[in-house]
Formats: structure tokens, C-alpha cells, sequence
């Protein structure tokens, strides 16, 4: 039952729709003469119907503006401008944060060689976590291949780093018999079949339980041995500098980084810190 007070504009229309029937001449009691809604057929009254009820305007005048200027609008953010006060002068940090940083704590580093110095940073535990994984993986793959040994581990591992500043134009140059580029250490270490077969297994963590959303879930194991290591053989002293250092990489991976006008725009960049005092 509609009311006339469920309406609330004065000029609100009701659009009857046809009855479903329209032969059907089946009128409520009335005089025939008599048209209102008091004597519609039933068919009528049970057929659908509409209620247009008009709208105000109630858009501003921004409809008149060009969008263009109001695009321009929307991006103008108000800007509130920041007084600095500049002094000349040291920066202030609380006393005994930095460990001390005389030199004779670094003598027993000077008088090492750079193979026991490297060891004490890539220590036996991330060698076992290396050699645990990588023959992990291989086992999963069915590889049919002897298990990879602490001995051929190191091995690989040394001939990485070696890749790093001697550069050839490819790896497999290393083995090669010609004089101009042939590398007896290498040949001498790890024969070349076993260190592409090495390459291909070369894991670090375990597939089957990795940390959701870590970019670097995969090498994670590494990151955290490395960073107790260097905390423990190289003190947080109070000089040291912190660069930016980008790692090429050319595949697909979350934390690649383009950057314009670098040597190597793309690839991982990572943040290493220097210590003037030890070197590393």
C-alpha cells in the first residue's frame, strides 16, 4: 500500500505496465464511467509498475571546467616549507657504542694470509650448509652422479672467486689446453665436467622450506652466517664507509633494480661496508 506521504516531490509519476493478459477484461465493482484507481481491473492492479521521481541537480559548477584543469588541481599539493638550522660541529651519539679500535686488536689479521683470512668468514658451517643442500637438491633430481665432498666444495667455491677478476670471454676457456689461456690451478683442482655438474645442483637452501615473501629466501642461509662472521671478526668501530655495489643480473627475480647511468644498470644492488682499519 503506497501512501501519498511516501512520496515527497509533488509531481512524482506511476507508470502502469500492461497486465499480462490483455484480453482479460476482468474489472473491479464500479461504475464503468468512473476512471480511477478504485475501479482498475485486477489484472491491472496485479501488473507491474513504475515510479519516476525526478532528481535535483545538485552538480556544482565544476561541471563547466575543463578536465584538464582539474587534473592540474588535483595535483597541486600544498606545500609547507621546513626551516633548517645548520651548525658546524661533530655529531653527537652516546659513549661506548663503538667497541674500542686500536690497531693492536687487528694484528692478528695483518699477520694472517688472505686464504686464513677468507676462512674465517666462509667458516666450515656455511661449507657443510653448501654441501648439505647442493646434495639435497641433486638427490631430488635423481641425479645419478657420486655426492659432491668438502674437498670438490671448496674447490668450486675457489674457482668462483677466481672467475671474478680473472675474465674470461667463457668459463670453459679455463680447461682448455691452448697456452694463451689455459689455468693449471683450475684444470689441477676440479676437472670441468664436475664443475658444470656442480653448477647445476648448486643450492644454498632448502626448496621445500622456504620463508614466504623473502626476495632472497634462496641464498638467506648464506646472508645470515656471513653477517654473524663479520660481525664477529670485524667489530662495529666507529669509522668505516658504506657503498653501493650492484650485482649483474640479467633473468627474473623481485629484486632487480634498473639504475640510468651505472657501469651495470641491471641486477641486485647490496650495500657493503668497509672498515679502513682491517680492509674488508
Amino acid at each position: 500500500m503506497i501512501e501519498e506521504d511516501d512520496f515527497p516531490h509533488a509531481s512524482t509519476d506511476i507508470i502502469l505496465f500492461p497486465p499480462n493478459d490483455g484480453w482479460d477484461t476482468d474489472e473491479d465493482s464500479g461504475e464503468e464511467d468512473a476512471v480511477s484507481p478504485d475501479n482498475l481491473p485486477s489484472a491491472q492492479l496485479r501488473a507491474p509498475a513504475e515510479i519516476q521521481v525526478p532528481v535535483e541537480d545538485d552538480d556544482s559548477d565544476d561541471d563547466n571546467i575543463p578536465l584538464a584543469r582539474l587534473v592540474t588541481q588535483s595535483k597541486q599539493v600544498s606545500k609547507v616549507s621546513k626551516t633548517y638550522n645548520w651548525t658546524d660541529g661533530h655529531i653527537s651519539y652516546e659513549s661506548g657504542i663503538f667497541e674500542s679500535t686500536n690497531d693492536t686488536e687487528y694484528q692478528e689479521y695483518q699477520e694472517e694470509d688472505p686464504y686464513s683470512i677468507f676462512s674465517k668468514l666462509f667458516d666450515e658451517n656455511i661449507f657443510d650448509i653448501l654441501i648439505e643442500e647442493t646434495n639435497r637438491y641433486a638427490l631430488s633430481k635423481n641425479t645419478n652422479s657420486r655426492p659432491v665432498t668438502i674437498r670438490e666444495m671448496k674447490s668450486f667455491v675457489g674457482i668462483l672467486v677466481l672467475s671474478g677478476y680473472v675474465l674470461y670471454p667463457r668459463r670453459k676457456m679455463f680447461w682448455e689446453k691452448d697456452k694463451d689461456v689455459h689455468n693449471p690451478l683450475v684444470s689441477g683442482a676440479l676437472s670441468r665436467d664436475r664443475f658444470d655438474y656442480i653448477m647445476s645442483v648448486f643450492h644454498i637452501a632448502d626448496n621445500n622450506n622456504l620463508t614466504p615473501n623473502d626476495k632472497f629466501a634462496k641464498i638467506r642461509p648464506l646472508f645470515t652466517l656471513l653477517n654473524q662472521n663479520f660481525l664477529k671478526h670485524a667489530p662495529h668501530i666507529e669509522y668505516h664507509s658504506v657503498d653501493e655495489a650492484m650485482v649483474p643480473y640479467f633473468g627474473r627475480h623481485g629484486a632487480k633494480q634498473f639504475i640510468k647511468g651505472k657501469p651495470i644498470r641491471w641486477g641486485v644492488r647490496l650495500l657493503p661496508k668497509w672498515i679502513y682499519r682491517v680492509g674488508h
